[in-house]
């Protein structure tokens, strides 16, 4: 009998955190909202699925990682923040990570079709905090991955990014 495969999400942020904030949206508010989108879909494809996260708390960077030991593969949701006018999808991994890699070009290549993408993006910065759980996911050989769906601070994309949350 065949196993099936284990993915962590991770929706980041949550409890005291609420991440990057604009027009009145909480990044830890969509992240939830997505991250449980995510997994709907992946049970319905036969994955295993585990989060981060149940609810509005506050989980320690260096704990989400952890969850992911022994699994498959690690996803982390985030949205992101900058210029007002900057808009589109990223997904990152780790350094010199080629199963990070690959895992980000599969995903990228999948979401590309439904929304504008900046690109697979290389975290070269070993210790930057925020990409901590792709730095500890890496050294434990776990393909992981960090998406930024889009831009919280774009108003046109975060009033759809809400839209989408819906569904």
């Amino acid at each position: 009998m065949k196993m099936s495969k284990c993915i962590v999400i991770d929706p980041g942020h949550g409890g005291t955190d609420p991440g990057a904030v604009a027009f009145g949206v909480k990044e830890k508010d969509l992240t939830w909202k997505y991250s449980l989108s995510l997994k709907w879909f992946l049970q319905k494809l036969g994955y295993d699925v585990i989060l981060t996260r149940w609810g509005d708390v506050s989980v320690p960077l260096g704990v989400r990682p952890q969850i992911a030991k022994g699994k498959d593969a690690f996803v982390s949701i985030h949205f992101n923040a900058g210029d007002k006018r900057a808009r589109g999808l990223e997904v990152w991994y780790h350094d010199n990570d080629i199963k990070g890699k690959k895992f980000a070009e599969i995903v990228e290549r999948g979401i590309k079709i439904i929304t504008l993408s900046r690109g697979v993006k290389r975290d070269t910065q070993r210790y930057k905090t925020g990409f901590c759980v792709l730095r500890l996911c890496s050294a434990w050989g776990i393909p992981a991955i960090l998406v930024e769906v889009g831009f919280i601070t774009n108003e046109e994309e975060n009033k759809n990014l809400q839209v989408d949350a819906q569904r």
